[in-house]
């Protein structure tokens, strides 16, 4: 506690010199580059659901790790997948908006990078709060991902029908 380091910087390969974006990109052109690309003919719903449950269960080992090493809080094993099942559905309507992977790549680099800085930087550590402040977070937190996810579902269904721009 208190290192200036962002946890999991020791064991986190993107992260040992606290930025994690090197390997976010390669994610990106994989989940919603290669794999949304070759799933688009199911629709978006479809292929966003899946490559959303592959993307959290892709970082459940480095959740779990991480946990066990004492660097997480072991309520944050369903938080954090909660937090990447919202996060896909965001990431995904970029690639649909956009038919670019692009946007992806760098929502991202974001997400890795500006939400690490204000949570590590600007808040109390959530793993030193109690429970009913640390639910409460992430209530508010999952609410304000399920309207921006549910305003950019119905931007995707309305320009594209939910079909990815070739």
């Amino acid at each position: 506690m208190g290192t200036g380091r962002c946890p999991g910087s020791d064991s986190h390969p993107s992260g040992r010199h606290g930025v994690h974006a090197p390997g976010g990109w390669r994610e990106e052109l994989a989940w919603r580059g290669y794999l949304t690309t070759l799933l688009a003919p199911r629709g978006f719903a479809a292929t966003t659901a899946l490559i959303g449950g592959l993307w959290a269960l892709w970082h459940l080992p480095l959740i779990l790790a991480l946990a066990s090493a004492g660097e997480l809080d072991g309520r944050d094993v369903m938080a954090k997948t909660v937090d990447l099942l919202l996060a896909a559905v965001l990431v995904s309507a970029l690639r649909y908006l956009s038919g670019s992977v692009w946007p992806a790549v760098f929502a991202h680099a974001l997400f890795n990078n500006l939400f690490q800085m204000v949570q590590y930087n600007f808040m109390e550590p959530l793993r030193e709060m109690p429970a009913g402040g640390y639910w409460g977070y992430m209530a508010i937190s999952w609410t304000i991902w399920l309207i921006v996810d549910a305003v950019l579902v119905t931007w995707v269904y309305r320009t594209t029908g939910g079909r990815l721009p070739k």
